[in-house]
């Protein structure tokens, strides 16, 4: 009996707080409780410390890959969907515009609903197409048309870097950041 007892006294005192299995199970709440309980009493050895990091870390690169591969696994479904989608749009659209145009035609209609998609036709005004970007700059500065081009204006933060490092001067609109360590799990 004494021997049961000291077991599971034993127990009691070095509980599992990260368990090595599937936690999808375990109520991580509880878990971190239970660690910040631990922390919090100071008894919490070196090594047990180690071996509770150790096992989060284990556990959080397993949970990063599983994301990354269900991310890389939905991304290559959704590609094979859209060029299904994209696929039957090239064999049947033709027939849906030409079905559509005889179904509203002679009606004030634009459209035709069916019990999966709402067909019809929207008017569209006539839109300027811009092909080639350069000759359209070119021909407004040649023209003087300068208000037909935007130019963005941004920091060249690089630069910017480069010149307060070298002077020391903060200008107007900046700040400096204090130096430190930020924590990082990569």
């Amino acid at each position: 009996m004494a021997n049961e007892h000291d077991e599971s006294l034993e127990a009691a005192q070095h509980p599992q707080v990260m368990p090595d299995d599937d936690t999808s199970e375990h109520d991580f709440e509880a878990i971190r409780d239970e660690v910040e309980a631990i922390n919090l009493d100071g008894w919490l050895a070196e090594d047990e410390a180690e071996g509770i990091v150790l096992r989060y870390l284990r556990r959080r690169q397993q949970v990063l890959t599983e994301i990354t591969r269900i991310e890389e696994q939905t991304q290559a479904m959704i590609r094979t969907l859209k060029s299904k989608l994209d696929g039957l749009d090239y064999v049947y659209e033709g027939t849906a515009q030409a079905w559509t145009a005889n179904k509203i035609a002679g009606t004030k209609k634009k459209s035709h609903k069916t019990p999966f998609a709402t067909l019809g036709f929207r008017a569209q005004p006539p839109r300027l197409v811009v092909d080639d970007d350069e000759k359209v700059i070119a021909w407004a500065e040649r023209e003087g048309k300068k208000d037909l081009v935007r130019i963005k204006k941004e920091v060249a933060k690089t630069a910017l870097n480069e010149y307060v490092e070298g002077t020391g001067e903060v200008p107007v609109g900046c700040s400096v950041a204090p130096a430190g360590n930020k924590f990082y799990i990569k």
